[in-house]
């Protein structure tokens, strides 16, 4: 079982464009301490951080917490690529997933499907395109789902992702 609503104060952003073809424009990857600019929307949090050349990287973002341990199970976070202007949906799985199982997922009816993109010390990272459609998905529905196996382990693991305080969120985002 998962705690949806315990997220993180804060994320160091990282632009891992090089990392992805299909570049989120910044990734969430480790967790500090609470920054004063953060700003939390329902279980969502609005973090930017500055990037090289003086720009901002500005992306929401969300963690999973294992009830059990209280350790971190997902980071999730949607974010504009600077260059393409493609709203990307990521998250960061723990190390040991099972590659070709691949990530999966449902916002309501619609199917999300991730693409693995690599893995580092701090988990695999996998991301989709958030479209129109799915975007209309989110704004209509209180939850996503993020499916995942784990290399040994018979049965997947799926994670429930709180949509609340998203659309407010998204809009935070929008004006950044």
């Amino acid at each position: 079982m998962f705690l949806i609503n315990s997220f993180s104060s804060g994320f160091i952003m990282k632009q891992f464009s090089t990392f992805i073809g299909l570049a989120l424009g910044a990734a969430v990857l480790a967790a500090p301490a609470a920054k004063a600019d953060d700003q939390a929307f329902g279980d969502w949090v609005l973090h930017c951080a500055d990037v090289s050349g003086g720009e901002k990287a500005c992306a929401l973002h969300q963690k999973i917490m294992s009830q059990d341990t209280k350790l971190t199970v997902a980071s999730f976070a949607i974010a504009r690529n600077k260059d393409s202007r493609e709203l990307r949906l990521a998250v960061v799985l723990p190390l040991g997933i099972d590659i070709p199982a691949g990530v999966s997922g449902k916002a309501g009816e619609t199917a999300l499907t991730f693409s693995l993109q690599t893995c580092v010390k701090r988990g695999c990272i996998a991301s989709t395109l958030v479209d129109d459609t799915l975007l209309e998905r989110l704004h209509a529905t209180d939850s996503f789902t993020t499916t995942f196996k784990m290399r040994s382990v018979a049965d997947p693991t799926t994670l429930k992702v709180s949509l609340k305080g998203f659309h407010a969120a998204l809009t935070a985002l929008e004006s950044k």
